[in-house]
C-alpha cells in the first residue's frame, strides 16, 4: 500500500501487529530498519492532494524512538486521520509528547483515534488533555474508547469539545455520577452530529438526564447507547 501513496490510489494504511487481537507484537531492535523504511516512505510518498490519508496502528509495542519517527514523518503531511489502538507504549508520556508535536504542526488532521490505551498516570493524562485542548479548533472527530472512566471524565472536563462533529466514548465504563459533562455536551446544542456511548455503565437515572438534555438539542443525529444498564424506565424517557 505504501508504494501506492504517491499515485493517489491509497486512502488508508493500517499497520496491524496481530489482527486476531490475541498477542501484542513486541518491539525488537531488528525491526528498526523496517520502521525507518516505512517512515521514509510515509514522508516522501504521501500524496499532498485530495482528502488526505488515514494512518492507524494496532496491537503493537512502540518504543520512544519509533513513536517519534512515526510522528515526525507524518508531521505536516496530507493526513486526515491518525489512529492508535491497543498500543503498548514503552514510554507513554514521550508518546503523547510526540503526538502532541505532530498534531500541533498538522492542521489537516481532522480525526484522532486513541483506543484501548488507558493512561494510568494523572500527570500523563493531564498532558493528553493539554494536547487535545491545543487542537480543539481543528479536530472534528475523536474516538476515545476503552480507556477508563477517570480518563474519559478528565477529557470531558478539561477539553472544549464544542466544535466536534463526532465523538466516540465507547467502552469506558462511564456514568454521570452527578457530573454534568456529558449532559452539558448534549444540551449545549453544539455542531455534534454523532455521540457514541455504547458499552458503558449508564443506568436508568443517567438515561432520564440524557433525555432531558436531548430536549435542548436540535443538531445531534445519532446517539448510541447499546450495552449499558438502561432498562424500561430509561428507554421510555429516551423515546
Amino acid at each position: 500500500a505504501v508504494s501506492d501513496l504517491a499515485h493517489g490510489v491509497c486512502n488508508s494504511v493500517v499497520y496491524v501487529g496481530d489482527d486476531n487481537n490475541s498477542h501484542m507484537i513486541q518491539h525488537d531492535a531488528a525491526l528498526m530498519q523496517h520502521w525507518s523504511a516505512l517512515c521514509e516512505d510515509f514522508y516522501v510518498s504521501i500524496n499532498p492532494f485530495g482528502t488526505g490519508m488515514e494512518i492507524s496502528f494496532e496491537s503493537i509495542q512502540l518504543n520512544e524512538r519509533v513513536m517519534e519517527k512515526i510522528c515526525s514523518c507524518l508531521r505536516g503531511r496530507n493526513v486526515r486521520e491518525v489512529g492508535f489502538t491497543r498500543i503498548e507504549f514503552t514510554n507513554i508520556r514521550a508518546a503523547i509528547q510526540s503526538l502532541r508535536t505532530m498534531l500541533k504542526h498538522s492542521p489537516k488532521v481532522k480525526s484522532l483515534l486513541w483506543s484501548g490505551i488507558p493512561i494510568e498516570s494523572a500527570d500523563d493524562m493531564a498532558l493528553f488533555v493539554q494536547m487535545m485542548s491545543e487542537r480543539h479548533s481543528c479536530l472534528e472527530k475523536l474516538r476515545f474508547g476503552w480507556n477508563g472512566e477517570g480518563n474519559t471524565h478528565a477529557l470531558l472536563a478539561g477539553v472544549d469539545l464544542s466544535k466536534y462533529k463526532r465523538l466516540d466514548f465507547d467502552g469506558n465504563n462511564i456514568r454521570t455520577n452527578g457530573l454534568a459533562d456529558i449532559l452539558n455536551l448534549i444540551s449545549s446544542n453544539s455542531p455534534l452530529e454523532s455521540l457514541d456511548l455504547d458499552s458503558n455503565n449508564l443506568n436508568d437515572d443517567d438515561a432520564v438526564l440524557i433525555a432531558e438534555s436531548l430536549s435542548r438539542n436540535s443538531n445531534l443525529k445519532e446517539l448510541r447507547l447499546c450495552s449499558n444498564n438502561i432498562h424500561q424506565r430509561g428507554k421510555s424517557a429516551l423515546l
